[in-house]
């Protein structure tokens, strides 16, 4: 789900390009929010640098979203960003940013960017997806980004979810990471109750090979998520979409 603040927050800074993260000095009215649940921690710069996280706001909303930098992983490069549709959908691109680097939503170590453009994925079978491509103004660098495929596990496959999700009410973050089970092409399950919620939407879903096949699109909007309320994780599958080739 995105993480969204709806009402206005004190002291918040406007980042520009390469500035620090948007700040909130106070987030005591964020709804109850939680990172991946039942996963486990990743660090950055050690396994997950083609982790990004993103901000949007306008007027008295502030919303925080994950997602993933697409490319050939030996180029250490990348300006194409995936992520889903509902985390931009209702912002100005001009108010959207891309964080690179650092283990919390916001972090922005390796850089923070703007968004040129961006291209909507659509199903091959007729339908938008609940999924996007963002084009940035500048490349991402000093990073691994992820491979992608159009090719689809089996049904009952082991495969992985990373999100920058939230770890409590005060508005915490952290870069997690669960394996779960791909039930079908829309659904995934999480066997030991591993779940997706608040601040994961447009986190990847990723193959036994590290290659990204889908998108997180929903998890649990339920209050405590990380501590119960068991929900099947949808994802949008790049295989049945228009992604063009990188």
């Amino acid at each position: 789900m995105l993480t969204v603040f709806r009402k206005k927050v004190a002291g918040i800074v406007v980042p520009a390009v390469g500035a620090a993260a948007l700040l909130c000095s106070s987030l005591a009215s964020a709804p109850p929010a939680a990172a991946i649940a039942g996963g486990y921690d990743l660090d950055w710069s050690a396994n997950a640098s083609g982790m990004v996280s993103l901000q949007a706001w306008k007027a008295d909303t502030t919303g925080q979203c994950s997602g993933a930098a697409l490319g050939d992983p030996s180029r250490r490069r990348s300006s194409r960003v995936l992520t889903a549709w509902h985390c931009i959908r209702d912002y100005d691109l001009a108010n959207v940013r891309v964080f690179s680097g650092g283990n919390r939503n916001g972090d922005g170590n390796n850089g923070v960017y703007t968004v040129d453009s961006y291209q909507r994925l659509n199903y091959t079978q007729g339908g938008e997806a609940d999924a996007v491509i963002l084009n940035l103004k500048t490349e991402i660098t000093n990073m691994q980004p992820f491979p992608w495929t159009r090719t689809l596990p089996p049904d009952g496959s082991r495969v992985r979810m990373d999100g920058y999700g939230m770890i409590n009410t005060q508005g915490d973050s952290k870069l997690k990471q669960a394996e779960v089970i791909k039930t079908n092409d829309e659904k995934l399950s999480g066997p030991n109750g591993e779940r997706a919620c608040s601040g994961d939407s447009g986190g990847p879903v990723l193959d036994s090979n590290g290659f990204v096949f889908g998108v997180l699109s929903k998890g649990s909007d339920k209050p405590n998520c990380y501590v119960g309320s068991p929900y099947s994780p949808e994802y949008v599958a790049l295989g049945r979409t228009d992604i063009s080739p990188m």
